[in-house]
């Protein structure tokens, strides 16, 4: 029954079907049928209904009368009776192509472009040639942009199986069992096979003609995407079927879409039914039908609805000029911007940000008082949930009863540095400003009048803007209106200034006297930049940095999310607890971190979580670097791994997110393969960047922006600074760019001659010559003319490079001939650019081997060294910076000793093909670095042995070659690397020893059974490597396995090596300590090693030779917290806690070294009857220790005063109280990086001593 009636202006969307079964498909799945409405001069018939809020017409064909003719008129006058109509959907059957895809019975095609054509092609149009064949004329138009986004993100979907259609097709089924059964049989003849008896079906044909085909795995439709072909007859023939699929990919053929696709942006969706034969089998039509228009419904759930579609609270719509600005005004969807952002980093934990709407700064904000400020900032450093907090208050705040009783609208504003337009001051306003006019369309009218003087200034003017947004927030009895702008550090810096600018001017501006604000409040989150803190920090502001709820709402997330991933991979009780402790001690405050950290624990490979953690570092910009380092050598393919370097780049520099399919284009992927097959292949090498590069609706972006400003920050600003100059110029004609240039990079001769020879050496801002300049971009024809009129050919860019350099990284030019002119006219390949880099070691890092051949028929000698501080992105060398000299004869000596060599670089860069061409052309492979390394040192440091498995080598390599620190190539192994073993293996098999010492006197085992590398460790113990063999510093790998807390390698060790550890247990070694001492004094200490190490042997009370006990040395040791788990757990062991040392120091002494001393453990302590005077040999009390560690917090303080041990005032055989070395320690300088590590802890402990004082005099 009809629900409501609406007008012909609320109707975006026209469905147009051919048959009356399509029209039946198409109404079983209206969400709401509305009431139909006049049409005197229209003589379709609609049906009106919504579908995802969506309101649709639907029209259908005139009975019996088809084609593109009939279908143009429908479509001609459903514009004219619903003129708000956006686009159309033609839904229908059609007959399949089977030969182009497997396409079968009941499955859907959709037009998508194709090539140069739109999506439809109408086959029979066009002209009949002398030749007697036919030309083809005319293109129809591209479906509706929005539609074809919705495409992609349907098509992503379906590659990764998680489409809706199925069950939108059974839902629909199961309510009209009898209009659209879905046949059990699905014949394709053979295409000369035509159809035999006059029965409706084809049970009388011969079965032996049937194309064997294999069965599916399930019945659901499958849906292919590409051509359809339109035309004014019905195919029944499959040969001429086949006939027009060969010059044409098509997909599909069906009679209405033609006549449609100039009438009204419009995307045609084809459930098919035949195979365009003369085996009809309509049996098929309803289950095609619907299977289609369950296919159009799901698309229009992922289609926007149609924004300009508000009434005013009035009651009237707005006019067509309003709906007009409207639409211009938009910049992006903030509803779309807050799901993409909760897909992105997903929801919060429940609970979570309650603080935040609590707090006094937020209340002042949105319930201001008279002169209270209508500015709020909060900040924090990245990951630490800004953004999480903007959200939540646009959704909570929203919900209050101030804002549900009272007129307040609510506004946000996400910036986003990876768009090229969300970062603009104008963007900002402009989106805030829609969103206003969407919650209250009747202040539309405060507008327009500046906008028809205007006109589309108004838009690009952010003065203008401003005095919009201001004057909505002065109208009489209007809105107060609350703005959010988050990640406003994400916009373009001069943009950003702009906006941070006019917001000190105008809100600090109006705290005179008798001064009246608008009703417009401002909520801006950001990083704490300088530039940023120094307009805005003068209102009142938010650190999440320093706000202890933040600690509170971290652990909430992590409960939540490790509870998930317990479930998700059968974590033990100990695992779980485990996981958790380790995330919080790693995640640095950071929520970003975490969430990164366990999407990896989450993937399949992923089966040790603990090992996985110990590897990941603390902080992101460490853990972006480990992530992308992981991907890169994982990545065994060659090809592969030169395509992810490329792939990223495009991905991190794009003005806009890529769709997969330009990805596949712009890096050249698979263009031989279908369209469904390039797009999954593309999708397979995006997954190896393993959660740093995602596909999110189809548009592969990076998963943070952070990673982005951590690896390549210097770059986009230079990229930024390059598009700003270049805009509108497109050359980037700057001071210091003469005529001159210009002539150069484009080639054009002729106009050299008009130009003063005086100007051939002339410079850009770059540095660059016109000869450097041509150089760049491949004209060679200029490069002989400019060398042949005498310029300077050895001439030097401001980044030292030569033309050779620029030659060697252009990609576009292989001129052998021109290399081998320029050398004999005196370019040089040794020289060096301000990177270190000549241009042979160019050639060799572009794998160009034509370049590197040319430079050594010219005699270039392969042991030239060079030194080298990096290779970016690749290196970790530290040798000095190289200073070029400044005459020939000093550039003849030093260069030539020192350094290292291109077979050196070569290996650095896993340039396997280039290695063995320089093997073959002569290339020492033994030849030792200032350091003392081979190349094949440097490959392993690098790791890139683990990644690169070709052996370059061959058996002309010194393996047992030590460098200049004592490293043999085994030492340099990363034993932490899955891989370590399999290059382990390889260098043993070509002659490595590995008993032999490095410079500390550790062998390969010493190292990994510090990295816990259980395999290595069981191989190197069964090839006799003592696990007790002391290095320079009296430490031996069973040591190592201990201050690392590797339990599996420990209990190996224990088992392969009883004999030798028999009478380690319980005996003091050359340090003074038990196994149970070394490992509860280290920064890795578990629960489960103690376990192991008490039940091995060790005496939990026994002390070390400085009369220590386990668990003094504990609570004694450097740690980031008092690790109050392992206190008990030493106690519950039978650990003494009233034990005191030879310094007579008590447990209370030592648990002060921490800040904000766990108050449970001194209630513990307290209790059991710990002596709270006790002073040590320098007569200081536990109050000293708290002191001079800066442990003292306000918890701390309250809870020693409720106990009435409070002292402040005790003084010490120094005559110093705890106030005194409070004092001290606040004042005393300390490098920034430990101040940053420690939070000024000194400071606030002095702080809280001093406010405690006072109270006590």
């Amino acid at each position: 029954m009809p629900s409501r009636r609406l007008s012909s202006r609320d109707y975006k969307v026209a469905w147009i079907c051919a048959l009356p079964i399509e029209l039946a498909a198409a109404k079983s799945l209206l969400d709401d049928v509305h009431e139909s409405l006049p049409q005197p001069t229209d003589c379709n018939a609609y049906t009106l209904g919504s579908m995802y809020g969506h309101n649709i017409a639907i029209a259908c064909l005139q009975s019996g009368i088809y084609g593109t003719c009939s279908a143009a008129s429908v479509a001609t006058q459903m514009k004219q009776t619903f003129p708000s109509i956006e686009f159309g959907l033609t839904v229908g059957v059609g007959g399949g192509v089977p030969t182009r895809a497997d396409i079968r019975l009941g499955d859907v095609v959709v037009s998508t472009p194709t090539g140069q054509l739109g999506g439809v092609v109408q086959y029979d149009y066009g002209k009949s040639c002398p030749c007697g064949s036919f030309e083809r004329t005319g293109s129809l138009n591209k479906p509706y942009l929005p539609l074809l986004v919705a495409v992609s993100h349907l098509r992503s979907d379906y590659l990764l199986h998680d489409t809706q259609i199925s069950k939108v097709i059974s839902d629909a089924i199961g309510h009209h069992k009898d209009t659209f059964p879905r046949p059990a049989e699905d014949w394709l003849f053979q295409p000369t096979y035509v159809h035999h008896g006059g029965a409706g079906d084809c049970s009388s044909c011969d079965k032996s003609h049937l194309v064997p085909r294999g069965p599916r795995a399930s019945s659901e439709p499958h849906i292919h995407y590409g051509l359809i072909a339109s035309g004014d007859r019905v195919i029944k023939d499959a040969q001429m079927r086949d006939s027009y699929a060969e010059d044409l990919p098509i997909l599909c053929f069906e009679m209405e879409s033609a006549g449609i696709m100039d009438q009204l942006p419009c995307l045609v969706i084809r459930g098919i039914c035949d195979y365009c034969d003369s085996h009809k089998q309509k049996n098929w039509q309803g289950f095609a039908a619907l299977a289609a228009a369950a296919y159009a419904k799901k698309l229009l759930s992922i289609v926007p609805l149609a924004s300009d579609a508000v009434v005013c609270d009035q009651g009237s719509e707005l006019t067509e000029k309003e709906k007009e600005f409207l639409g211009k005004l938009s910049i992006t969807d903030p509803q779309g911007a807050v799901n993409s952002f909760k897909r992105g980093k997903g929801n919060r934990t429940s609970g979570t940000c309650s603080w935040f709407l609590e707090s006094n700064e937020l209340k002042s904000w949105f319930q201001p008082a008279r002169n209270k400020s209508n500015v709020l900032w909060l900040y924090g450093n990245p990951g630490t949930g800004k953004s999480t907090m903007a959200v939540t208050l646009a959704e909570e705040l929203s919900r209050k009863d101030y804002f549900l009783t009272q007129n307040n609208i609510l506004s946000i504003y996400f910036c986003d540095a990876r768009s090229d337009c969300k970062g603009k001051a104008t963007s900002i306003l402009r989106g805030l400003l829609y969103q206003i006019i969407i919650e209250r369309p009747e202040l539309i009218r405060q507008i327009m009048p500046k906008y028809e003087i205007q006109q589309e200034r108004l838009l690009t003017s952010f003065d203008m803007l401003w005095a919009l947004l201001m004057d909505l927030g002065r109208v009489t009895r209007g809105p107060k209106i609350y703005c959010i702008v988050d990640a406003l550090d994400e916009c373009e810096p001069h943009d950003r200034e702009i906006m941070l600018r006019q917001i000190k001017q105008y809100f600090d501006g109006f705290h005179s006297e008798g001064s009246i604000l608008p009703s417009v409040y401002f909520f801006v989150t950001s990083r704490p930049y300088p530039e940023i803190r120094s307009y805005i920090s003068l209102f009142p502001c938010i650190d999440l940095g320093s706000r202890q709820e933040i600690i509170t709402d971290l652990r909430a997330t992590i409960r939540e999310r490790v509870e998930i991933l317990a479930k998700q991979k059968s974590y033990s009780v100990s695992v779980k607890e485990r996981v958790s402790q380790i995330l919080e001690e790693k995640a640095d405050g950071t929520f970003l971190w975490i969430g990164i950290v366990c999407d990896r624990l989450s993937q399949p490979q992923t089966t040790n979580p603990l090992k996985t953690l110990q590897k990941l570092p603390q902080g992101l910009h460490s853990l972006y670097k480990n992530l992308l380092d992981d991907a890169f050598t994982a990545e065994n393919d060659e090809e592969d791994y030169q395509t992810m370097k490329d792939m990223l780049k495009l991905v991190a520099f794009a003005r806009r997110p890529l769709t997969m399919a330009e990805l596949a284009d712009a890096c050249s992927l698979y263009p031989d393969e279908d369209t469904d097959s390039r797009l999954q292949f593309t999708r397979a090498i995006v997954d190896l960047f393993r959660l740093l590069v995602i596909v999110d609706k189809d548009c592969v972006r990076l998963l943070h922006i952070e990673f982005f400003e951590n690896r390549y920050g210097a770059w986009k600003c230079w990229l930024d600074d390059f598009n700003h100059l270049t805009r509108g110029t497109g050359y980037g004609l700057r001071d210091g760019h003469g005529l001159v240039h210009v002539v150069a990079r484009w080639g054009i001769l002729p106009v050299f001659t008009f130009l003063s020879p005086g100007t051939l050496e002339d410079k850009d801002p770059c540095g660059q010559t016109p000869l450097l300049v041509a150089a760049r971009n491949a004209q060679v024809r200029t490069i002989r003319f400019l060398v042949e009129s005498g310029v300077n050919v050895k001439a030097l860019d401001n980044e030292d490079q030569n033309i050779l350099h620029i030659l060697c990284n252009n990609g576009k030019y292989n001129d052998n001939t021109m290399t081998n002119f320029l050398l004999d006219k005196g370019a040089s390949p040794y020289d060096c650019d301000k990177d270190n880099m000549t241009p042979f070691l160019y050639a060799v890092a572009n794998l160009d081997e034509g370049f590197a051949q040319d430079f050594l028929r010219y005699g270039y000698d392969l042991d030239t060294k060079i030194q080298r501080r990096w290779w970016p992105g690749r290196t970790t060398m530290a040798f000095p910076a190289y200073t070029r000299p400044k005459t020939e004869k000093e550039v003849a000596a030093p260069i030539l000793e020192t350094g290292l060599t291109v077979l050196h670089f070569s290996a650095l860069n896993a340039c396997t093909k280039m290695t063995a061409f320089l093997l073959r052309n002569g290339a020492d492979p033994n030849v030792r670095s200032e350091a003392g390394d081979t190349p094949l040192h440097l490959a392993i440091r690098c790791g890139l042995l683990g990644r690169e498995c070709h052996d370059a080598w061959g058996k002309v390599i010194d393996i047992n070659v030590a460098n200049s620190c004592g490293e043999y190539a085994q030492h340099l192994i990363n034993f932490t690397k899955d891989y370590a073993l399999q290059v382990l293996c390889k260098l043993m098999e070509k002659g490595a020893d590995i008993a032999r010492l490095n410079g500390s006197r550790q062998t390969c085992l010493h190292l990994a059974s510090k990295a816990g590398n259980l395999e290595v460790v069981r191989r190197l113990v069964d090839e006799g490597q003592d696990i007790l063999l002391e290095d320079i510093d009296g430490m031996s790998p069973f040591h190592y396995a201990l201050k690392e807390g590797h339990l599996e390698v420990l209990q190996y060790m224990s088992q392969a090596c009883d004999k030798a550890l028999s009478g380690v247990w319980d005996t003091l070694d050359r340090h003074g300590r038990t196994p149970l001492h070394h490992h509860v004094s280290s920064v890795f200490c578990y629960t489960d090693v103690v376990d192991f190490l008490i039940q091995a042997g060790c005496d939990v009370n026994q002390p070390d030779d400085g009369g220590n006990s386990s668990l003094g040395l504990h609570v004694g040791s450097f740690r980031l917290g008092l690790d109050r788990e392992m206190f008990s757990h030493l106690v519950k062991q039978g650990a003494d806690p009233l034990w005191v040392n030879a310094r007579r120091q008590n447990l209370l002494h030592l648990v002060m070294r921490h800040r904000g001393a766990d108050n449970e453990v001194f209630e513990y302590l307290f209790n059991r009857g710990v002596d709270l005077k006790a002073r040590d040999v320098d007569e200081k009390t536990f109050m000293h220790y708290g002191a001079i560690h800066g442990a003292f917090t306000e918890e701390l303080i309250e809870f020693l005063r409720r106990r009435g041990v409070l002292d402040l005032h005790t003084r010490d055989s120094f005559g110093k109280s705890p106030l005194d070395y409070a004092e001290e320690k606040a004042h005393q300088e300390f490098p920034d990086d430990i101040l940053l590590h420690f939070e000024r802890k000194w400071e606030k402990s002095f702080k809280v001593l001093t406010a405690v004082d006072h109270t006590l005099l």
